[in-house]
């Protein structure tokens, strides 16, 4: 996550920056029905590394998703910018696990014909949503996010307003 803090030193305000990284790691709870829920969980990943206004190449992540037993279920995705991501769309359900740990490798840009964009390593953020509905459809019951942790190694980053 990118975070700015305000330093105080002799009058001047300085802002400082966090790193970003190009990997993810946290805890997620797979899709589920049952008689009383119905759970569904989203990946929301980004990246910093775009041409704003312009095209841009697509960024492939593959990711690592553990259950309760370390069993592991590999995946992949592709997205511009940004995207929202259902575990149950990558076949992630609660026959797999109820609850468990995502972890990915490096997120990479590669050559679309004709874009002018950058290539290689580039950073990902990522945010876990969970909505869990009434499974007669009567509505949302609650719903939470959080953020995704990181590998704590630099990835350098290039924004083009």
């Amino acid at each position: 996550m990118v975070f700015y803090p305000r330093v105080s030193t002799a009058g001047a305000t300085i802002a400082a920056a966090q790193a970003l990284t190009n990997k993810i790691i946290g805890s997620v709870r797979y899709d589920a029905t049952t008689a009383t829920s119905s759970v569904n969980t989203s990946l929301i990943l980004l990246t910093l590394d775009v041409l704003s206004n312009r095209l841009n190449n697509p960024v492939f992540v593959d990711f690592n998703f553990f259950n309760e037993l370390e069993q592991v279920a590999s995946t992949n995705t592709a997205f511009f910018c940004f995207t929202e991501q259902s575990l149950g769309d990558l076949g992630l359900t609660n026959s797999f696990g109820i609850k468990g740990l995502v972890e990915s490798t490096s997120a990479v840009k590669t050559p679309l014909n004709g874009v002018a964009d950058k290539v290689g390593r580039v950073s990902l953020l990522g945010l876990v949503i969970t909505r869990e509905s009434d499974p007669t459809g009567a509505g949302l019951l609650r719903h939470y996010a959080y953020p995704l942790f990181n590998d704590s190694i630099p990835q350098a980053t290039s924004f083009a307003p």
